[in-house]
Protein backbone atom coordinates (compact mmCIF):
# COMPACT_ATOMS: atom_id res chain seq x y z
CA UNK A 1 0.00 0.00 0.00
CA UNK A 2 0.88 3.58 -0.60
CA UNK A 3 0.73 5.95 2.17
CA UNK A 4 0.76 8.91 -0.07
CA UNK A 5 -1.73 7.45 -2.09
CA UNK A 6 -4.46 5.96 0.54
CA UNK A 7 -4.36 8.92 2.66
CA UNK A 8 -4.62 11.13 -0.29
CA UNK A 9 -7.84 9.27 -1.39
CA UNK A 10 -9.53 10.11 1.81
CA UNK A 11 -8.69 13.29 2.37
CA UNK A 12 -10.47 13.77 -1.25
CA UNK A 13 -13.62 11.99 0.12
CA UNK A 14 -14.00 14.86 3.10
CA UNK A 15 -12.32 17.94 1.57
CA UNK A 16 -12.57 17.02 -2.19
CA UNK A 17 -9.10 18.01 -4.42
CA UNK A 18 -7.39 20.71 -4.41
CA UNK A 19 -4.33 22.28 -1.94
CA UNK A 20 -6.12 21.58 1.63
CA UNK A 21 -6.60 18.04 0.79
CA UNK A 22 -3.12 18.14 -0.87
CA UNK A 23 -1.07 19.07 2.29
CA UNK A 24 -3.33 17.38 4.70
CA UNK A 25 -2.41 13.94 2.87
CA UNK A 26 1.42 15.29 2.61
CA UNK A 27 1.86 15.96 6.97
CA UNK A 28 -0.01 12.53 7.55
CA UNK A 29 1.56 10.41 4.93
CA UNK A 30 5.06 12.36 6.43
CA UNK A 31 4.39 11.60 9.70
CA UNK A 32 3.06 8.37 9.22
CA UNK A 33 6.61 7.09 7.17
CA UNK A 34 8.54 9.13 10.58
CA UNK A 35 6.88 6.17 13.00
CA UNK A 36 5.48 9.53 14.59
CA UNK A 37 2.44 8.22 16.15
CA UNK A 38 0.88 7.10 19.57
CA UNK A 39 2.68 3.34 20.52
CA UNK A 40 -0.51 1.69 20.79
CA UNK A 41 -1.16 2.48 16.96
CA UNK A 42 2.00 1.28 15.70
CA UNK A 43 0.31 -2.43 16.42
CA UNK A 44 -2.48 -2.03 14.01
CA UNK A 45 -2.49 -2.59 10.30
CA UNK A 46 -1.02 0.16 8.14
CA UNK A 47 -4.48 0.85 6.92
CA UNK A 48 -5.93 1.45 9.92
CA UNK A 49 -3.03 3.72 10.92
CA UNK A 50 -2.97 5.61 8.30
CA UNK A 51 -7.14 6.05 8.23
CA UNK A 52 -6.55 6.90 12.28
CA UNK A 53 -3.85 9.35 11.57
CA UNK A 54 -6.21 11.16 8.81
CA UNK A 55 -8.87 11.30 11.17
CA UNK A 56 -6.07 13.28 13.69
CA UNK A 57 -5.42 15.44 10.83
CA UNK A 58 -8.85 16.85 10.01
CA UNK A 59 -9.76 17.28 13.29
CA UNK A 60 -6.72 19.34 13.90
CA UNK A 61 -7.59 21.40 10.46
CA UNK A 62 -10.96 22.01 11.82
CA UNK A 63 -10.02 23.04 14.91
CA UNK A 64 -7.34 25.36 13.17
Amino acid sequence: MEPLTHVLARFQQVLGAGREADEGALSVAVRFLRGEEPTWLRRRPDAVRLDVLVVCELLARRRG
